[in-house]
């Protein structure tokens, strides 16, 4: 053809493309290629869907909490039928141990001021969940703390320290709070004076007196409220 029937087709061509609509195709971000000006001229290709992994989480041994620090407040009820007030505190640390501080007191005295029953005691446990799946645990607790009790004509007052080893389970009653139902066994021993009631009045019978304990140092139904 001749050169100027040429050009006038490439402009005619040009001018089409200018006043045409332009179309935008819309794909995903992650089906996008870049591509060099070397590449322009091959046959992109879609990439494929990527399929979603799954991760898997590990149960948590105490259950669903509410707050990233892990804390419960509990009070023991078996104590409280004792007439013994407590209040303790959970704190889970890592995924399969928390530490308790459990702390009891009873300040009672009757009978003119002649029978006490008067307790202070603190003890903190160590406590190890075997299985993530289980709140199943077993742990080490010591106690320490003062006594006085005086429930017939003999009292004894004074104080104890021992430690010993832990077995309990926890039971979820909802997201908000938990049963705790632990028992525990070791050794305690005691050092006290004892006294007795002589005609109305108190009398110091023996002084330095000690004891040696094996067997039940803790025990307990907890309900636990979680924070």
């Amino acid at each position: 053809e001749p050169k100027a029937a040429v050009e006038k087709k490439l402009v005619s061509v040009q001018t089409t493309r200018k006043d045409s609509i332009p179309t935008q195709i819309l794909a995903p971000a992650a089906q996008i290629q870049k591509i060099s000006p070397m590449d322009s001229g091959k046959l992109l290709k879609p990439a494929v869907p990527q399929e979603p992994t799954e991760v898997m989480v590990e149960p948590h041994p105490m259950g669903l909490r509410k707050s990233s620090c892990d804390l419960a407040l509990r009070t023991n009820l078996l104590h409280w039928l004792c007439a013994t007030m407590n209040v303790g505190i959970e704190w889970k640390f890592q995924p399969r141990f928390s530490l308790v501080m459990d702390v009891d007191y009873a300040p009672w005295r009757w009978n003119e001021k002649k029978n006490f029953y008067r307790v202070f005691n603190v003890q903190p446990q160590l406590r190890y969940y075997p299985l993530a799946s289980s709140r199943f645990y077993v742990g080490a607790e010591s106690h320490f703390g003062q006594l006085n009790w005086k429930l017939s004509t003999k009292g004894h007052q004074g104080s104890f320290i021992g430690a010993g080893l832990v077995l309990g389970y926890q039971k979820e009653l909802n997201q908000q709070f938990d049963l705790d139902m632990f028992i525990g066994a070791g050794y305690t021993r005691y050092h006290y004076d004892e006294y007795q009631t002589v005609d109305g009045f108190l009398y110091r019978s023996a002084n330095g007196l000690t004891k040696n304990f094996w067997g039940i140092g803790a025990a307990g139904v907890s309900l636990i409220w979680k924070l």
